[in-house]
C-alpha cells in the first residue's frame, strides 16, 4: 500500500504543470515578434549568399577527391612493395 502512494507521489511530482492557451497564445506572439526585430537579407545578399555556399562545397569537394586520389595511389604503391 504504501509503495503504490510513493509511486503516485512521485508520479505527481515528476508531472509539468499544463500551459493554458493565454500561455500558449502568449508564446506565439512573443515568438512573431522577435521574427519582426529580424534583420532579414535582400534577395540579392541571399543569392550571394547561396552563390558562396555552392562554390566552397564545390572546391572542398575537389579537394577532398584530390586528396583521396593521392592517398589511394600511395597506400596502393606502398602495399605493393
Amino acid at each position: 500500500m504504501a509503495v503504490k502512494t510513493k509511486e503516485k507521489e512521485n508520479s505527481k511530482k515528476t508531472q509539468k504543470p499544463q500551459k493554458t492557451n493565454k500561455e500558449k497564445t502568449n508564446i506565439f506572439k512573443g515568438m512573431f515578434g522577435e521574427l519582426k526585430k529580424v534583420s532579414w537579407p535582400t534577395k540579392k545578399e541571399t543569392f550571394v549568399y547561396t552563390v558562396v555556399v555552392v562554390v566552397t562545397v564545390i572546391v572542398f569537394t575537389i579537394m577532398v577527391g584530390i586528396y583521396d586520389v593521392f592517398l589511394k595511389t600511395l597506400i596502393e604503391n606502398l602495399l605493393a612493395l
